[in-house]
């Protein structure tokens, strides 16, 4: 038997057997309407349950991602804030030590000048001494009128006489006594002006104190406001942190390319030193000798700035103690020191070899025109830059320091974000399921609609006794 004998309904007629078939198909469609239609918003509904569902969920998690990206900004903002305080307070410390300290010498250096001046200006406004009291009885007797007497004369000639000398001796003292006076108030001069410089000193640091206290003021203002957590010192914080992500970045991105140069120029030498056909594994011999020294000085130069208290990666170094952290400094650079002094080696040994090769080119192509090569510019500046490179790249632990505290925070955002667009797809879906799962339900009565219509007309007709309880998605 032929397997498509058994879809003939009608032997030997595969039309009317496919009418046939067509209308038990329609038939079964139209008696399980009913059942089929709760199938598919069952369905639907399920799914789009299950998405609505998951779509609460990264809502919430959306939530908590925000709430504790909101912690750590806080957080971090309170101990940045906190150590800027510190620095703060460490420098009006200094500044009161340093500049204020010498207080109270300044205040009896000028309590002395002062006494000193004070003295001079006395000595200097005191009158001359009043006259001796004989001078009225030489008055009196002056006044006696001249009788023509000899001996009365004499007498009044001599008191004149005596009279003038007593007024020249008392004018001579009087201005011997002005000159000494004068010359008190020009020896009050430097006072004046060793004063009135001290005077300046202090006003110069008193302004600098009450600067640095302002200062110290607006900080705690800003601490205050991060302590209470308002909506403006988060938005300033997560912009200075945005900011400074950036920021360390390109910083980062700068240092990398410093290291790519460090490599490439000891890349050369080194592959001389191990033998350019040596590997370790499939990785050339003299490339890994370089990294790892390149890794070194970014190792040595990291620790360096932890015990410099620059960075607070690893808080041990920079908690020592005062004179080990100090012996900790001097080994550290005397060790960044040594690897930037073999790096400069490297290069210069660089610089020679390059000179070799183009040396051994040009007599190769030409002999007569070959000629030794001693260019020492170069020479002297691949060996400054050799020296140099490993200085600057120990300090790559800062920036690194600053993008991975800012990446922190700036990656919660990211997630929270994620999570917010996940939670608007997933409702998304969850409302298109719904509405694919009632397209499904008018395209299942679309191959029947005859019959449906059929079906309402004839319930149309009957009374409405009669019309059975039928559900809602077949009425």
């Amino acid at each position: 038997m032929v397997a498509s004998d058994f879809f003939m309904i009608i032997p030997g007629s595969a039309f009317w057997s496919g009418i046939l078939w067509v209308l038990l198909g329609l038939a079964v469609l139209f008696f399980a309407r009913a059942p089929a239609h709760q199938a598919i918003l069952s369905l639907g509904q399920l799914v789009s349950g299950v998405l609505r569902m998951a779509s609460r969920s990264a809502g919430r998690t959306a939530l908590r991602v925000a709430a504790r990206n909101r912690e750590i900004l806080l957080t971090a903002g309170i101990q940045a804030a906190e150590q800027q305080l510190e620095n703060d307070f460490l420098r009006v410390a200094n500044l009161v030590r340093s500049d204020l300290s010498g207080f109270p010498s300044l205040q009896q250096a000028l309590l002395a000048e002062l006494a000193r001046l004070d003295s001079c200006y006395r000595e200097s406004a005191e009158l001359p001494p009043p006259p001796p009291s004989w001078l009225e009885a030489v008055d009196a007797v002056a006044r006696i009128p001249a009788s023509g007497d000899s001996a009365t004369t004499r007498i009044l000639e001599v008191i004149h006489k005596t009279t003038i000398s007593q007024y020249q001796a008392a004018m001579a003292e009087y201005r011997k006594n002005m000159g000494g006076r004068h010359q008190l108030l020009k020896r009050m001069l430097p006072s004046w002006r060793k004063v009135s410089e001290a005077l300046g000193r202090l006003e110069d640091k008193i302004v600098r104190l009450q600067t640095q206290s302002q200062h110290v003021d607006q900080r705690m203002e800003e601490y205050a406001a991060l302590r209470s957590g308002t909506d403006t010192a988060l938005r300033a914080l997560a912009a200075s942190t945005v900011s400074r992500f950036v920021l360390s970045l390109l910083a980062l991105l700068v240092m990398v390319a410093g290291v790519m140069l460090n490599f490439n120029l000891i890349a050369l030498p080194m592959s001389e030193l191990v033998g350019a056909g040596s590997t370790i594994g499939s990785f050339q011999t003299a490339d890994v000798m370089a990294l790892v020294l390149i890794l070194l000085q970014l190792a040595v130069g990291g620790f360096l700035m932890e015990a410099l208290r620059l960075t607070r990666i690893f808080p041990a170094l920079g908690n020592l103690e005062e004179k080990t952290r100090r012996r900790v400094i001097t080994g550290l650079l005397a060790l960044l020191l040594l690897l930037a002094g073999v790096e400069a080696s490297l290069a210069f040994l660089r610089d020679r070899i390059v000179a070799d090769i183009a040396a051994l080119n040009q007599s190769l192509t030409d002999l007569a025109a070959a000629q030794p090569v001693d260019p020492w510019i170069p020479a002297a500046g691949y060996l400054v830059l050799g020296f140099v490179l490993p200085l600057i790249l120990s300090f790559s632990a800062v920036p690194l320091e600053a993008w991975v505290h800012a990446a922190r925070t700036v990656f919660a955002a990211m997630l929270q974000v994620l999570f917010q667009a996940v939670a608007w797809l997933l409702r998304l879906g969850a409302k298109i399921i719904g509405l694919a799962a009632d397209l499904l339900v008018k395209l299942y009565d679309l191959p029947i609609f005859p019959a449906l219509w059929l079906d309402a007309r004839i319930r149309a007709r009957r009374p409405a006794a009669d019309a059975p309880d039928l559900p809602q998605e077949i009425a």
